[in-house]
């Protein structure tokens, strides 16, 4: 009950200073204000400040409500579903090169950040994400555009996770 209040007590002086909540407060009085203005109504001033206050309440109250809401959609969506860093294909069949092994991909595509050596750099969480969607019978391909890409300057290349002749995943390493 001591946290309760104190949290509420703290809120509240949140709203009392100049903050995000006390300017989302005021905008709500204005246009209580600007309500009373167009159908010729006197407003008191007490009755603002008991608005201003339930409503500095309600705010303060039910706001860690909607922020931990909102973290455990976050959560579900990317470490359970783990559908948020799945990309659209860019690859083709027609592209497909030579196939590669896990290992070989990574040690081949090794970055070194912050002193340590990543597979993939900072496309790792692809990388990780392309592995955790394999499955048995899968093959990994490298794969490169066409030469006429690469004189436009749009040539790309990468590598690809194939399953019964059709690219489910890839990863791009190399853009121009």
């Amino acid at each position: 009950m001591v946290y309760f209040l104190g949290y509420l007590s703290l809120g509240m002086i949140l709203v009392v200073l100049k903050s995000p909540v006390r300017k989302l407060v005021d905008w709500e009085v204005a246009d209580l204000k600007m309500h009373s203005l167009i159908k010729d109504e006197d407003v008191h001033n007490a009755k603002l400040f008991l608005f201003r206050f339930i409503l500095s309440f309600i705010i303060v109250a039910i706001y860690p409500l909607i922020l931990f809401r909102k973290s455990v959609e976050f959560y579900n969506n990317i470490i359970r579903n783990r559908d948020f860093y799945c990309e659209p294909v860019e690859s083709e069949l027609a592209w497909l090169c030579d196939e590669i092994s896990i290992e070989n991909a990574k040690t081949i595509n090794v970055v070194k950040i912050d002193g340590r050596n990543v597979p993939f750099g900072y496309n790792n969480s692809q990388w990780l994400y392309m592995l955790g969607v394999m499955a048995e019978g899968d093959r990994l391909y490298e794969f490169r555009s066409p030469a006429e890409s690469w004189k436009c300057f749009a040539g790309i290349e990468g590598i690809a996770l194939v399953r019964n002749g059709e690219i489910v995943a890839d990863l791009v390493i190399l853009l121009e």
